[in-house]
């Protein structure tokens, strides 16, 4: 009796466990798999198994979107908990013609509650942004060039004559061996 419990059970345990190819003609590639360590047929199998999906996906434009930014209080010395946070930043797409950035035009500061690992419990302030417009991201040098918003560009204050090159940073005119004849340039 229990010599035909025994043979049940270790009877059990090898269909349990026996290979996939147990009762069926083994191909190249199951002979193949079978005999790989069990590290690298993990790998195998992950490897295998991986596609990659194409997707058309839309354009973000710009907009208030969640962001996670890390918690800090200036000098960056001690560690907090929590380390990041996630709050609404302008983020997205704006014209790239124009040379424009989504940025804030309005924003808060909220007090985050983290523990500090030497001090205890305190707050930091995080800013939150709150509204966003395509804006210009230029710098202009005012006293050589004027800002251009609608083309998003700096002009240069001067303009050279038609025998002169100007260099767009400086906005300084030198002599050109060729005649050009531009009304006015932009950088």
């Amino acid at each position: 009796m229990i010599f035909q419990t025994f043979l049940n059970w270790a009877l059990c345990f090898a269909l349990i466990f026996a290979p996939k190819t147990f009762g069926k003609r083994s191909s190249l590639r199951d002979v193949e798999i079978n005999d790989m360590a069990k590290r690298e047929r993990f790998w195998y199998k992950t490897f295998k198994q991986t596609k990659r999906v194409v997707e058309e996906l839309p354009e973000i434009g710009c907009g208030l979107h969640p962001a996670i930014v890390p918690v800090k209080d200036g000098t960056g010395n001690a560690p907090y908990r929590p380390q990041f946070v996630q709050v609404n930043r302008c983020q997205g797409a704006c014209d790239p013609q124009v040379r424009q950035n989504c940025a804030p035009t309005k924003t808060r500061t909220i007090d985050v509650v983290v523990q500090n690992f030497d001090s205890g419990r305190l707050t930091v302030p995080v800013i939150v942004h709150e509204e966003c417009k395509c804006d210009c991201h230029i710098h202009c040098n005012y006293t050589v060039h004027w800002p251009n918003p609608g083309g998003c560009h700096c002009k240069c204050q001067k303009t050279c004559n038609g025998d002169e090159n100007q260099n767009l940073k400086t906005c300084e005119c030198t002599p050109s061996a060729v005649k050009r004849n531009f009304l006015h340039q932009i950088y």
